[in-house]
């Protein structure tokens, strides 16, 4: 029974294992960091394609420059859903000051 033992899972077998498992952790830790970096900069290019579509859908309706500042600055540095709410109160303002009053009109 014992030369069963010793000579199934010898030294060199054991120190082979070994290596083969720490092969596997050094390998995976690297896919795993390699797909962390390409999530993350795919996420800012998809943040950079969304604020640029709303800059010109916002030049397409007529918005000057100082509103569009405005929602930009709305959206900056607040948390998604925080910004998100912040950004409409900012698209509403700036077409109230866009609107004519009532009393331009019918002088």
């Amino acid at each position: 029974m014992q030369e069963l033992v010793t000579t199934r899972y010898s030294n060199e077998f054991l120190a082979l294992c070994g290596m083969g498992l720490g092969l596997v952790a050094i390998v995976g830790c690297i896919i795993v960091t390699v797909a962390i970096v390409v999530a993350v900069y795919k996420r800012k290019t998809q943040l950079d394609d969304m604020e640029a579509t709303i800059k010109m859908e916002m030049i397409e309706r007529g918005m000057s420059a100082e509103e569009i500042e405005r929602v930009l600055q709305a959206k900056m540095g607040s948390p998604p859903a925080k910004s998100l709410a912040s950004l409409f109160d900012a698209i509403a303002a700036a077409r109230k000051l866009r609107t004519p009053s009532p009393k331009t009109e019918q002088a």
